[in-house]
């Protein structure tokens, strides 16, 4: 969906590698003023694919609670499981 974008020149952007979504999601979340607000929160519970792959698992980050940020492998497709778009200036 990423590489679609770009291929139209709408975007610039690419899937995150795990590390980066963790450091940009953590990031926003420092500097977020508004009552701390949360990407890819527990409430409703969303997370971001991303590039790697672990013996055929697509690792995940997401379900940012109050004191964690859950790092998993996924095989499978839910409503909450989407794809953010890292842009690099």
């Amino acid at each position: 969906m990423v590489e679609s974008l770009n291929k139209n020149g709408q975007t610039g952007c690419r899937v995150p590698k795990t590390a980066e979504a963790i450091i940009c999601i953590a990031a926003q979340y420092l500097r977020s003023k508004e009552s701390k607000k949360r990407l890819f929160s527990d409430e409703p519970e969303t997370y971001t694919r991303c590039q790697e792959n672990v013996q055929g698992f697509q690792t995940i980050v997401g379900a940012f609670a109050p004191f964690d940020l859950l790092v998993a492998l996924n095989d499978y497709d839910h409503d909450h499981i989407g794809v953010a778009g890292l842009r690099e200036f």
